[in-house]
């Protein structure tokens, strides 16, 4: 028996899981037509989607032990097993991504406090030969002043 295309047409596919009294199906399609999406800010919330995965992988635990008489159960379980897997690959390169933008930050921050320290010491340098420079200058007309 033939069944609608749950990707090309998911409406009737819903309808014929409904018709077919096929209520777990259902329930694990439905829960894959509500797989998280990207914020506007192209990014996935991190614990939504880490829930979502965890409870698909659950219920394909359940569908594979049901699917051997059921092509339709066949069907729900490759396109749901494929979704998690897309959303597990997003997460990590999301996850990757945010890390790599960390390390970043870490060593943009190192060289800003090491230009700082730089900055410092090389004040207190300056600071320092201005001083002994006027020691000098200073020294050198008490001496010339004192030595007439």
């Amino acid at each position: 028996m033939s069944f609608p295309d749950p990707v090309e047409t998911p409406a009737a596919f819903v309808k014929y899981l409904k018709a077919a009294n096929l209520d777990f199906g259902l329930v694990v399609f439905r829960h894959y037509q509500n797989q998280p999406g990207e914020a506007s800010n192209s990014r996935m919330d991190e614990s939504k989607a880490t829930d979502w995965c965890k409870q698909m992988v659950t219920f394909l635990g359940e569908l594979s032990r049901m699917m051997h008489g059921q092509p339709v159960h066949q069907s729900i379980f490759s396109i749901c097993f494929r979704a998690t897997n897309d959303i597990e690959c997003r997460l990590a390169v999301q996850k990757e991504a945010d890390a790599a933008a960390k390390r970043k930050r870490e060593e943009e921050e190192r060289a800003r406090l090491e230009q700082e320290r730089l900055a410092t010491e090389l004040k207190k340098r300056d600071r320092l030969e201005k001083s002994a420079s006027w020691n000098i200058r200073t020294r050198s007309r008490l001496w010339s002043v004192t030595s007439r």
